[in-house]
């Protein structure tokens, strides 16, 4: 890893709640970074239950994951701590087979809007 790639990942805050998706509580996967550079949160959810059944969280038969992004305002929760977004609708995202694969598209998704 660069030493550039280094000190963005320092400024990034890992948030401990999931931050989108209706169905959040079913789902047993989750990573949530705060890029407080450019105001951005990436949320990806996955591997969701919302029975006892496995569902796809999109359109796909395998999308069992996905990673949003989302732009925030500056500001957070005085609830949660979570970071306040501007819109409820995403501006990118992903969908994912596998854990694996959701686990380096979050990172990519991370990287990519950590620079805009």
């Amino acid at each position: 890893m660069e030493q550039t790639d280094t000190k963005k990942n320092e400024d990034w805050v890992w948030l401990g709640h999931k931050q989108h998706f209706i169905g959040k509580s079913s789902c047993r996967f989750s990573l949530a970074t705060y890029l407080p550079a450019t105001r951005r949160v990436v949320s990806t959810i996955g591997d969701y239950f919302p029975v006892y059944e496995r569902e796809a969280v999109g359109p796909g038969t395998d999308d069992y994951y996905e990673t949003f992004v989302f732009i925030c305002d500056g500001t957070f929760s005085e609830y949660c701590g979570c970071p306040t977004r501007v819109d409820t609708l995403e501006i990118d995202g992903r969908r994912y087979a596998t854990a694996q694969e959701a686990t380096a598209g979050h990172m990519e998704l991370c990287r990519k809007h950590s620079e805009v």
